[in-house]
């Protein structure tokens, strides 16, 4: 509400959204807010759970514009077909991690045997699955430093987003017990908490 500067009825939108998957069987649900305060509804097919092809590309995004979903990729869109890649992998002007074009980005260093993830303070999107994977990975245990990161080529690279979870980007490493196939469901349950309480802050 404080992007649109307009209020927004969180109770009616819950209830559409439960609702609507009650209809939806093996997908997921896109719940778009227009500028005008609209909401719609899209659904789309679980992906697969295959590594993903990458491309490096630069963003210009600012802070502020990099805590909106960005949902006109058509500049993204093309670049990844040019490249024939799944996803780009976006870097600043210094090329620290920002960010996947479409989910966040966590980094494991083989040789510190250490786990990495952007802060909040570049410009990127504070994603729902980003927040819950860091403190599943703290309820269990293990440490993932927020940090700016310049990007190496022998970084294993992960990216986490509601739709797919959390997916390999290159590299051979076995998923970390904190996002273990074991946990998958503790983290559906998680982020949908999360994404009801963000609602209802709003």
């Amino acid at each position: 509400s404080d992007v649109l500067n307009r209020p927004i009825d969180t109770v009616q939108l819950d209830l559409d959204i439960r609702q609507i998957s009650v209809r939806l069987h093996n997908g997921v649900i896109r719940v778009e807010l227009g500028a005008g305060g609209q909401v719609t509804f899209t659904s789309r097919s679980l992906p697969s759970n295959d590594p993903l092809s990458w491309h490096i590309a630069h963003s210009e995004r600012t802070q502020r514009q990099a805590t909106i979903k960005w949902l006109n990729r058509a500049v993204w869109n093309a670049q990844k077909k040019q490249c024939n890649v799944d996803v780009l992998l976006l870097l600043d002007e210094y090329n620290r991690y920002l960010e996947c074009c479409i989910g966040n980005v966590f980094v494991y260093r083989p040789r510190e045997q250490k786990w990495y993830t952007p802060p909040l303070s570049l410009p990127l999107l504070p994603g729902i699955m980003r927040s819950v994977l860091l403190a599943n990975a703290y309820s269990m245990g293990e440490m993932i430093a927020e940090t700016s990161l310049i990007h190496e080529r022998t970084d294993e690279i992960w990216m986490s987003n509601a739709v797919r979870g959390f997916c390999l980007l290159n590299g051979s490493r076995p998923m970390p017990r904190w996002s273990s196939i074991e946990s998958n469901s503790t983290l559906e349950v998680r982020a949908l908490e999360h994404f009801r309480n963000t609602l209802s802050q709003l």
